[in-house]
This record gives structure tokens, sequence and C-alpha cells, in this order.
């Protein structure tokens, strides 16, 4: 049964952007497996690369509809360097500011996040990835998008 509603959230995920016109930012689902993604979006960026500027903050806004009761959830941040997989953010609590937990099966939720993009931070292009696990380790968010570094 829960594959059945996974499958029909999802066609009506893409019916919808059909419909009414996509909405966000180009992004690629890396395994989103405790939720459907119905938007993701990056604060002034509706197509690749997003810009991230230095000294700035950056917000992600993604919609997605849980699978499954969730009681918590954690949020990293990677980069893809080449092939190399760096954390810019490590474990954060998204229950503290990003989405209210518990999150409710079936029921369509937002998750909010705003990172700083600190100076230290070489300017380079990358491969953005944005991963919020559930308690039991499933991602419920994984995205990935490009994105440059720059001043």
């Amino acid at each position: 049964m829960a594959s059945i509603l996974r499958v029909f959230l999802h066609v009506w995920s893409i019916l919808a952007q059909f419909i009414f016109g996509a909405v966000g930012t180009e992004f690629k689902d890396c395994g989103s497996s405790a939720a459907v993604i119905s938007t993701f979006e990056v604060s002034g960026c509706p197509k690749g690369p997003c810009l991230f500027k230095r000294n700035t903050n950056v917000t992600l806004t993604v919609q997605l509809t849980p699978n499954a009761d969730i009681k918590s959830a954690t949020t990293s941040i990677y980069g893809y360097i080449g092939s190399i997989k760096t954390p810019f953010i490590l474990h954060k609590d998204a229950c503290v500011k990003s989405i209210k937990c518990p999150i409710e099966k079936g029921v369509l939720t937002t998750f909010t996040d705003t990172i700083y993009v600190e100076s230290a931070y070489p300017k380079m292009r990358l491969v953005a990835d944005l991963e919020v696990k559930t308690d039991d380790g499933k991602l419920l968010i994984c995205t990935e998008f490009p994105a440059e570094i720059t001043d």
C-alpha cells in the first residue's frame, strides 16, 4: 500500500509541475527513500549553477510528503569537488529550525534551512548535496544541484 501511495504522490507532483509550471530550482533526487519531493528551491536560483556568494546566506526550501511518520531528522550538506564528497555542514538537528517534528506520514511538509557561505570557502564550481536523514537512517531528502562559490 505504501508503494502505491508513493507512486501516486510522485505522479501527482510531476503532473502538477506540468500543469501549473515548474516551480523551484532544477535538481537531481539522489535517493530520497522516506519521502516524495514536490519542489526544491535555492533562494535566487531558478536554474543552475546556483551562485553561493561568500559572506551571504543561502536558503534551501523543500516541499515533501513523507511515506512514514518521522520522529526526528538530521541535516548534512556536502559539496562534490570532483569525485570527493566534502562536508560543509554535518549532522545538524533538522527539527530545531528547519522542519517541525514529529512529521506525519502523508502530510505535505516544508523543510527550510539557511546556510551561511563562509568567506574561507574557496571560489569554485561544485555539485551541492543536501541530505536529511530520519532517526532510523533513511533519506528523507537527498538533492544534488550545481553550484558555484563566488565573491
